[in-house]
């Protein structure tokens, strides 16, 4: 990923969350999620731990980078397919 233009969007908000520890937190989400994904028996889990991750990228490609990323992306592509599969382990979270 290439570096942001000091002072753009991108590069205030590393700076603000970067020496707060917050990005390990996040990677540790994201490996253990992934790796639960990988397991199959505790995709249901997995898929509520990258959730939030994954909307967050998005986001963040969105609203700060303000542009379009191919690999965030194929991740949001991907989860909602495994969301679909997995479907009726969210269904009580749906229901009235």
């Amino acid at each position: 990923m290439p570096q942001a233009p000091a002072g753009s969007p991108p590069a205030l908000f590393f700076a603000a969350i970067y020496p707060t520890g917050f990005l390990a937190v996040v990677k540790v989400i994201e490996v253990v999620g992934g790796a639960l994904l990988l397991s199959g028996r505790f995709a249901t889990l997995g898929l509520t731990l990258v959730g939030p991750v994954v909307v967050n990228i998005v986001l963040f490609d969105i609203f700060l980078a303000g542009a379009f990323n191919p690999l965030g992306a194929a991740v949001a592509v991907f989860s909602l397919i495994v969301l679909y599969g997995k479907r009726e382990n969210f269904a009580g979270l749906l229901k009235a």
